[in-house]
């Protein structure tokens, strides 16, 4: 029988590094939020109206089911709870980054949208 060692918990629950990245990150704003809860001792009602929740989606936060929450509900929770979630993205050690290709004139195509990069038209300075 072998034995597989991962480098963190998400590595090892996740299919992917992308899956895992974002596992971590919804783990690391859950904890934050836990810890800002707890810091205010209320009760569990209490801080659940001072979130904007319920008090059984606020137990489910305070369970640390991660599973239950997206990224962007937590966004929202940390800004609730007076924090203020702010997202690094740095490179990882001995992965070359992939490539991405810009029309010439800078534009970004999208279904529905068409985004125009910073600099060129109808950018103030």
């Amino acid at each position: 029988m072998s034995t597989k060692t991962f480098v963190s918990v998400w590595d090892a629950l996740a299919d992917t590094p992308a899956e895992s990245a974002r596992l971590k990150a919804r783990s690391e704003m859950l904890m934050a939020v836990k810890a800002q809860v707890a810091a205010w001792g209320l009760t569990q009602s209490a801080a659940a109206s001072r979130l904007g929740v319920t008090q059984p989606r606020l137990n489910d936060l305070l369970q640390g089911r991660v599973s239950k929450f997206s990224t962007d509900a937590l966004f929202d929770l940390s800004t609730a709870a007076g924090l203020r979630a702010t997202v690094t993205v740095h490179g990882v050690p001995g992965r070359k980054a992939g490539n991405v290709k810009m029309p010439a004139d800078g534009s970004v195509k999208s279904r529905k949208t068409r985004l125009r990069t910073a600099g060129t038209r109808g950018a103030t300075g």
